[in-house]
């Protein structure tokens, strides 16, 4: 078995700049790996008591960088003195497969951004990083929420084995995705006081959308809308 999952993201802008990043994953836990760096290299936007989420539960003296900051903190550098809306072309590589897209680059930094934090050792956004498995970039909120509803529920199947209370009704989900979305909304606030343009902060607010998008889901119709994917296991299904 790999010891390490790879993604490797490639950005070609119009004005023939290039830009990659490796993105690299314990195989087991899908922790992060990224090179060892002294606490003082980090820039001050990145200390835990920065514009720190109102969820966070962690404390400066165990902690004193934020997790997910530490990891977005290059990419975020780069980008810093770009426009969300500039067109890039982005190539994503991973083990299995790739992706190409001619894309916005508020777009193409969330995509990126979203798996460096869910991976970063967050233990609000940790939530999501089982999805890094399966990384999707680009996906709309149809496939989000479609991800996110089976990896909770594979979630709970692993916590009925291990003899807990599972939560087959999705309840704590939706508290899952109102903590996401208070950790994008204090992240953006963070990255804000520091960039000179929007493409980072505007990342921010594409997984904020579907963070939000998510939250609603599990509440409205478009989970009943994925049960006609399911009527071959429902049709044998006595009802009342």
């Amino acid at each position: 078995m790999e010891k390490t999952v790879k993604y490797l993201y490639e950005f070609v802008f119009p004005d023939g700049i290039k830009r990659d990043f490796t993105v690299e994953l314990d195989a087991v836990t899908l922790a992060l790996k990224i090179p060892p760096r002294a606490a003082a290299d980090y820039p001050d936007w990145t200390k835990l008591d920065f514009h720190k989420c109102p969820v966070c539960p962690l404390d400066t003296e165990s902690h004193p960088h934020c997790p997910a900051a530490q990891a977005s903190s290059v990419i975020l550098d780069f980008f810093k003195d770009r426009i969300s809306y500039e067109d890039v072309d982005v190539k994503i590589t991973g083990e299995a497969r790739g992706y190409f897209k001619k894309a916005k680059l508020q777009e193409a930094v969330g995509s990126l951004l979203g798996l460096l934090m869910a991976s970063s050792g967050c233990p609000v956004l940790e939530k999501l990083k089982p999805m890094a498995i399966l990384h999707l970039p680009f996906a709309k909120s149809s496939e989000t929420v479609y991800r996110v509803v089976s990896m909770y529920l594979m979630s709970q199947y692993f916590v009925m084995r291990r003899c807990g209370k599972p939560d087959w009704t999705l309840k704590n989900l939706s508290k899952i995705y109102a903590a996401v979305r208070a950790v994008n909304k204090a992240f953006s606030r963070r990255i804000m006081s520091v960039i000179e343009k929007d493409a980072g902060a505007n990342a921010l607010v594409i997984l904020d959308c579907f963070a939000l998008a998510a939250t609603m889901s599990i509440d409205n119709e478009q989970i009943k809308k994925l049960e006609g994917l399911f009527e071959s296991y429902l049709r044998e299904v006595v009802s009342g």
